[in-house]
C-alpha cells in the first residue's frame, strides 16, 4: 500500500518535470484547496503530503485533495500547528474546546479535564508518540481520553518531556537566559554565554528527547541536555539573509529543517545547515519543507501552496520542451505518448 502511494508521488514529479516545463506549480482555491491561506506543510510516514489553513486540514495524494473540517470531527476549522508522531498520528493544534489527532483519516479530538476549558497552546511538545501542550501557566498530556491539565509553578517554567535528568526549564530575567532543573527543580545546567535577544519573534521548544533549540530572527541556538553543550548558528553567517523572518524548525521524516521568509534547509548534526534553498520572493512564502523525495512545498498568506519539483540532482529529466499527451505506468514502467512522435 505504501508503495502504491509513493508511486503516485513520484509519477507527479515526473509530470510536472517534463510534461509540462514549468519551474513550479501553484495550487489555491481553484485546484482543491478550502483556502489560499495556509499555515504549514510536512509529510506524513506513509508519504502524504498535509497544509494546514485557516479552513481546515488537507490531505494530498499527488492528485487528490482529501479536507477535513468541523464536518468530518474537528473542532475548529482555523487549524495553527501540525505534529506528525512515530505512530503516524496527525496532531492538529488550535484554540478550541478539544485537540488530538487524525488517524487512518478518521478525526479524533479530546476535551480538557476541566469541563468547557478553551487551549490555547503557546508551545507544542513532542518526543517519539507524545505530544504536549503549553500555556504560560500549565501544561497539557493526554491521559484516558482527556487532557490533564498540569500547573507550572512559575510563569516562566516550561516543562520539558522525556529527558530523564532534565525535567523543568526557567527563564531567566527579560527571557536572555535559561536554566534547566530537574524534576525538584534543581539546577541541573545554566548555560553561560548564552545571550538570547528579548524579541518578539522568538520561538522555541523540544526537537526530540535531548535537543532543545530557541530562535530568533537573527540565530538558531541548539541546546544539547546529554552533553550540556550549546551551539549557535548565526543566520548571517549561514544564510544569504542575515535576518529570517517567522523561523521555525520542523521535525519531518526522521530529520529536522528550519525554514522561515523565502528558505528551507536541514539541519546536520555538526550544528550547520546543509541542502539550502532559496524561494522565490515574489511568493512570499513564510514555511517551507522538503519531502522524501527532494521536492520543495512552500506555504504562503494568501497565495496557497507552491510546488517546486526536485532538482536533476535528484532526477533526470527527459522529453524536455516536448509535450506529453499522456502518462502511464505498466508493471515498473513509465510510458509517455510524446505529441507528434507516439
Amino acid at each position: 500500500m505504501k508503495t502504491k502511494k509513493l508511486h503516485i508521488l513520484y509519477l507527479f514529479v515526473f509530470v510536472w518535470s517534463f510534461s509540462f516545463g514549468q519551474q513550479y506549480k501553484n495550487y489555491s482555491i481553484s485546484d482543491g484547496l478550502p483556502s489560499n491561506h495556509v499555515y504549514r506543510i510536512t509529510q506524513d510516514y506513509n508519504g502524504f503530503i498535509w497544509f494546514i489553513t485557516d479552513k481546515g486540514m488537507v490531505k494530498f495524494d499527488g492528485e487528490i485533495f482529501k479536507t477535513f473540517t468541523t464536518q468530518n470531527g474537528l473542532p475548529t476549522n482555523d487549524i495553527w500547528d501540525i505534529k506528525i508522531t512515530k505512530n503516524n498520528r496527525v496532531w492538529y493544534v488550535s484554540k478550541s474546546e478539544k485537540l488530538g489527532y487524525i488517524e487512518n483519516d478518521i478525526v479524533y479530538s479530546f476535551p480538557s479535564s476541566k469541563k468547557g476549558e478553551v487551549f490555547s497552546s503557546n508551545n507544542t511538545g513532542q518526543t517519539k508518540d507524545s505530544v504536549s501542550f503549553h500555556s504560560n501557566y500549565s501544561y497539557y498530556v493526554l491521559e484516558d481520553s482527556v487532557f490533564r491539565k498540569y500547573p507550572l509553578k512559575k510563569r516562566n517554567f516550561e516543562r520539558v518531556l522525556a529527558h530523564p535528568e532534565i525535567k523543568n526549564i526557567e527563564w531567566g530575567t527579560k527571557f536572555r537566559t535559561l536554566h534547566f532543573l530537574d524534576k525538584n527543580d534543581s539546577p541541573v545546567w545554566s548555560p553561560t554565554e548564552l545571550q538570547l535577544t528579548n524579541s518578539n519573534t522568538k520561538t522555541n521548544g523540544q526537537l526530540n528527547d535531548s535537543i532543545y533549540y530557541v530562535s530568533d530572527n537573527n540565530k538558531v541556538v541548539l541546546l544539547n541536555f546529554n552533553q550540556k553543550k550549546h551551539f549557535t548558528i548565526n543566520f548571517k553567517d549561514a544564510l544569504k539573509y542575515p535576518t529570517i523572518k517567522h523561523q521555525r524548525l520542523h521535525n519531518v521524516n526522521n530529520e529536522t529543517q528550519i525554514t522561515g521568509s523565502h528558505f528551507v534547509g536541514k539541519l546536520t548534526c555538526n550544528h550547520s545547515i546543509s541542502q539550502i534553498h532559496y524561494i522565490p520572493e515574489n511568493i512570499d512564502s513564510h514555511f517551507s519543507f522538503i519531502d522524501k523525495t527532494g521536492n520543495i512545498w512552500a506555504a504562503s498568506f494568501n497565495k496557497g501552496v507552491y510546488f517546486f519539483p526536485a532538482s536533476e540532482k535528484y532526477t533526470k529529466t527527459y522529453f524536455r520542451n516536448q509535450k506529453a499527451q499522456e502518462i502511464k505506468k505498466i508493471d515498473s514502467t513509465i510510458w509517455v505518448t510524446i505529441f507528434r512522435k507516439g
